[in-house]
């Protein structure tokens, strides 16, 4: 598992080579913005951890909306029955594991190498979007969809397939097996919620 979350941060913050779609051009826009924050915040990342996460998370609101990815492992169910504190924390839980845990991939950044195999509006959505895509990391091929959504205006990052496997879905099952762990009881399976490494 933390081979594949780290894949999914470089995905997210590597330099991607588009052509000349809308999506792409903003996505390759929001890339360079969040790659020159890592560049030029490398040195903070080792003295203090908690204010380069929070610089990083200021330079993903373009591309990230943090709480459109976590609604989506917290599942329609337990969205709907949850109070709004309580999506509020799982929110936060879940963006502050994902990051605090995965910033020490950021480094290996330079190794990665992503490039456009295609892309799709499904359902002629112009809402939506699929991109099919190839990296490669230390020499190493992977396959990788990225689904994007346009929400207010904003094509954001809803979700990443890799490889076949789908990271959210398997964020969603890690917590519902814990939340049926301690027995349907909400606020303990978002306390000790955790990604599995």
């Amino acid at each position: 598992m933390r081979k594949l979350l780290i894949f999914f941060i470089l995905f997210i913050f590597s330099a991607v080579s588009f052509s000349g779609t809308e999506v792409e051009k903003y996505v390759l826009e929001q890339h360079n913005k969040i790659f020159k924050y890592i560049n030029n915040s490398e040195n903070l990342l080792k003295e203090d951890r908690t204010k380069f996460l929070k610089g990083l998370e200021n330079s993903l609101k373009g591309l990230i909306i943090s709480e459109e990815i976590s609604k989506r492992v917290l599942g329609k169910k337990n969205y709907t029955i949850a109070s709004e504190e309580q999506k509020k924390n799982f929110d936060l839980k879940f963006k502050n594991t994902l990051f605090d845990t995965y910033s020490t991939a950021l480094v290996e950044i330079d190794n990665a190498n992503i490039s456009i195999d295609s892309h799709v509006h499904p359902n002629e959505r112009l809402d939506l979007a699929i991109v099919k895509m190839s990296v490669n990391v230390s020499d190493t091929d992977f396959d990788l969809i990225y689904k994007m959504k346009k929400i207010e205006k904003k094509w954001i990052v809803i979700g990443i397939i890799l490889d076949g496997i789908d990271l959210i879905t398997i964020f969603k099952k890690q917590f519902n097996k814990l939340l049926k762990d301690f027995d349907g009881n909400l606020d303990l399976a978002i306390r000790n919620w955790e990604l599995d490494s």
